[in-house]
């Protein structure tokens, strides 16, 4: 074989081991690239499923602030309630007319008892609107039994009526009173979702 052919010979085995490297390269190139696009897109994934988790947390914290703020606010409002159904009766059994401004504490406190009803309509319980509704009702049966039982002493006829009217009507609050805050407080101490994992990581 002359050195023509060999020279020939060599320098194509040495093309094509360039060809073949070059090859190769390329294709472990392609192979770290797609694999770095597979590691990016699991990544993204991940932050994606991240951001919705923290967002439903956060969705759940601001609600069950909500909530908790409503029931509080409910709470105040049936007590300012009760504080002015006992100063009524306590008037009233002495023969004496409970003052206007008496009158205008129970207005105003039922008047946001029933913006508080409706707002634990939204944000729950169901049972704390429900018990909230009934308070509304009762304390407005017992308003109407006072201003009649009012009028008795005003006008010096007998009141027994109105005062066994007052009396019943009380009761019954007081039941729906009790419940509300059993309600309250189950919700209000219940741990949030999550709370358990939380602590155990």
């Amino acid at each position: 074989m002359d050195e023509g052919k060999t020279a020939l010979i060599v320098g194509g085995v040495g093309l094509l081991g360039v060809f073949v490297s070059t090859g190769g390269a390329w294709l472990a190139s392609r192979y770290g690239a797609h694999k770095a696009v597979e590691a990016a897109k699991v990544q993204l994934d991940a932050a994606k499923i991240m951001v919705a988790e923290q967002r439903s947390a956060d969705w759940a914290h601001w609600t069950r602030d909500r909530q908790s703020q409503t029931l509080m606010d409910t709470v105040d409002q049936v007590t300012a309630i009760d504080s002015t159904l006992r100063t009524a009766r306590v008037k009233l059994t002495l023969g004496e007319p409970p003052s206007d401004a008496v009158h205008e504490q129970f207005m105003n406190a039922h008047a946001a008892l029933s913006r508080n009803v409706f707002r634990l309509g939204i944000w729950g319980p169901d049972q704390a609107r429900v018990n909230g509704q009934n308070i509304a009702a009762l304390a407005q049966n017992i308003y109407n039994a006072w201003a009649q039982w009012e009028h008795a002493v005003n006008s010096g006829t007998p009141a027994d009526e109105f005062i066994e009217a007052f009396q019943a009507a009380r009761q019954e609050l007081n039941a729906q009173w009790g419940q509300l805050i059993v309600v309250a407080k189950q919700s209000l101490r219940a741990p949030e979702e999550g709370d358990s994992q939380g602590a155990a990581l």
